[in-house]
C-alpha cells in the first residue's frame, strides 16, 4: 500500500476560503515555508502538523489521502 496526501484538497480549501498562505498557517499552526515544502511534495510532515491541517479544514484523513498502489 502506498499512500500520498492529496494536496490540491489543502490548495482548494484555502482559495476557496479566501485564505491567503499565511493566513492558512496562521490557523494551522505551522510555518509558511513548511506548508510550501510539503505542497510541492519535497517534505514529509509530522503527524501532529497533518492533524493539525485536518482540523484546521474540518475534514477526516479519509478525505484527503488516497491509495495510489496499482
Amino acid at each position: 500500500m502506498k499512500l500520498r496526501v492529496k494536496t490540491e484538497v489543502i490548495e482548494n480549501y484555502r482559495k476557496e476560503n479566501r485564505l491567503t498562505v499565511e493566513q492558512f498557517c496562521k490557523k494551522c499552526g505551522i510555518s509558511q515555508k513548511s506548508y510550501y515544502k510539503f505542497v510541492n511534495g519535497q517534505l514529509h510532515i509530522r503527524i501532529t502538523v497533518f492533524l493539525k491541517i485536518l482540523r484546521t479544514m474540518n475534514i477526516k484523513p479519509r478525505d484527503i489521502i488516497e491509495d495510489t498502489a496499482e
